[in-house]
């Protein structure tokens, strides 16, 4: 909840828009990763408040996490470069 409270901060502030990750543990000790877009909105006459939009970025997440545990597991740390 702090990095949320802080990418609202930094929008309001900036008048800029923002990004950030953090995740969620359900009822059932589930992990939900979800990723938050604000942008902020005026009419000419300052800050009138956020729009904004959470996704679900589990699927993501996981995917992620498969993939550093491949490279771990082959010695590929690194991507290789293709130049």
């Amino acid at each position: 909840m702090k990095g949320q409270l802080a990418t609202a901060k930094t929008v309001i502030a900036s008048g800029k828009e923002g990004v950030t990750q953090f995740r969620w543990i359900g009822k059932e000790g589930q992990t939900v990763w979800t990723e938050s877009y604000l942008s902020p909105m005026s009419d000419g006459n300052g800050l009138q408040g956020l729009r904004g939009v959470t996704l679900d970025i589990t699927e993501r997440k996981l995917a992620e996490e498969a993939l550093r545990k491949l490279k771990k597991e082959t010695g590929q740390f690194s991507t290789p470069s293709l130049t």
